[in-house]
């Protein structure tokens, strides 16, 4: 019993012209309640004015602890603490018609609260009364005021701006924080389009860079070839003429790929595959250019059987532009690792390789020049393997993300199982 009292004491809060009232009414049940017992008491053991002794008793303690508990409100909230101030300072011209009316209806229980002390003298039932008229009052401010500050919040995120608007008022508070929390999402969707749109102009334009060297070529060759009359040289530009034309198409390809897989322009068709079966059926295409390399893959696929519903095809696209990668920049007769794994309801699969190169930059950054196509500089063809796989595992559902372990280039693909994705354990 003693535990709910504090508990009701402590849940009052707000304002302090609504504290005020909430304890008003919180202490007046109270007080009845000590009248009466205290009266009774009186009667039993015939002490003259004991009840009246013991009801003051219990106002002044009231009026104490309600006093306390208003000056922490204005110490901690300042002039935010009081309603009035609050309604009065968020004043405009606009909204003129919410003051007339919170005016009236001032005026109305005002009106009524006087013809209540006309006809009746019983002054409980009037401090009752008038406190219960007060309570209202104070709910019907508060409502305009946040009407008031909710469309001022709305008008300042149309116009690109944000302000902090303050209500003490667990409903609008809440309403408050939805608008902060989609005004947030809206910024960060709006930043992250706008990044989207320069990373692809930057991998436009390298890509286009790279795309003028074959291109280049094929004309200097297709000149050359005019006006040779050597039968073994014009064997040989045809041959060079063949190798830069496929490494073009190899471009365009992949740049037209690239824009649908970036756009989600491309139909996805999900079927059940065997993960570790499509790694390694994968990596088949790959053996040969491995073993030139001295390339050593070992892979561990700590869960036999991983069936997963996903796009097989999209999928070994993916792991086709991983091992592409891989071939590309592992340093020559060093391990190649490959890891499969389910663990907390996420399918995690992971290649590693040593690079050839050294790395300097972090992860993010590297993982910015894959996506920008900048990597086709020091390798042959377009340099947007990485960027299209990115896009891929995002279009099936996963994450992807590259991550460096001394001179280990580590790339990790994590999908979330769902029910229409099923582990065999």
């Amino acid at each position: 019993m003693i535990n709910w009292i504090k508990k009701s004491f402590r849940s009052i809060d707000g304002y302090v012209e609504k504290q005020l009232v909430d304890l008003l009414l919180y202490f007046s049940f109270g007080f009845i309640l000590v009248f009466t017992v205290s009266f009774f008491i009186e009667n039993i053991i015939n002490v003259y004015n004991f009840s009246v002794a013991i009801t003051l008793i219990y106002a002044m303690l009231a009026f104490f602890y309600s006093m306390v508990k208003v000056v922490r409100t204005i110490y901690k909230k300042k002039k935010n603490a009081f309603l009035i101030y609050q309604f009065i300072s968020n004043f405009k011209g606009k909204y003129y018609n919410i003051y007339v009316e919170s005016l009236l209806t001032l005026i109305f229980l005002m009106y009524t609260m006087a013809t209540i002390m006309v006809t009746n003298r019983n002054l409980f039932g009037i401090i009752f009364i008038g406190a219960i008229l007060a309570k209202i009052y104070i709910s019907i401010l508060i409502n305009n005021l946040g009407k008031i500050l909710l469309n001022k919040k709305v008008e300042a995120m149309y116009s690109g701006k944000d302000i902090d608007v303050f209500i003490d008022d667990e409903i609008y508070k809440d309403s408050v924080y939805l608008i902060n929390h989609l005004h947030d999402s809206v910024i960060n969707t709006m930043q992250d389009k706008i990044n989207s749109e320069k990373m692809k102009t930057e991998l436009i334009t390298n890509i286009s860079h790279d795309i003028k060297t074959p291109l280049t070529s094929i004309i200097n060759y297709v000149d050359l070839l005019n006006h040779e009359t050597d039968e073994s040289e014009k064997k040989r530009y045809i041959e060079i003429l063949e190798y830069n034309a496929k490494r073009l198409k190899t471009m365009v390809i992949d740049l037209i790929y690239a824009s649908k897989t970036g756009t989600g322009n491309i139909d996805i068709e999900m079927e059940v595959v065997e993960l570790n079966e499509l790694v390694l059926q994968v990596y088949g295409q790959f053996d040969s250019d491995f073993n030139k390399m001295g390339l050593d893959f070992e892979y561990n696929d700590k869960r036999k059987t991983v069936l997963m519903m996903t796009d097989g095809a999209k999928l070994s696209r993916v792991i086709e532009n991983i091992f592409s990668n891989i071939v590309k920049y592992s340093k020559p007769n060093t391990k190649v690792y490959g890891e499969c794994d389910v663990v907390n309801d996420n399918i995690i699969l992971k290649f590693s390789n040593v690079s050839k190169n050294k790395i300097e930059v972090s992860a993010e950054e590297l993982m910015g020049q894959f996506v920008r196509g900048e990597r086709s500089r020091h390798s042959e063809g377009s340099g947007l393997g990485l960027y299209i796989a990115k896009n891929l595992i995002e279009l099936l559902g996963g994450t992807s993300k590259i991550s460096i372990d001394e001179d280990r280039f580590v790339y990790e693909i994590n999908f979330k199982v769902t029910r229409k994705k099923k582990i065999d354990k």
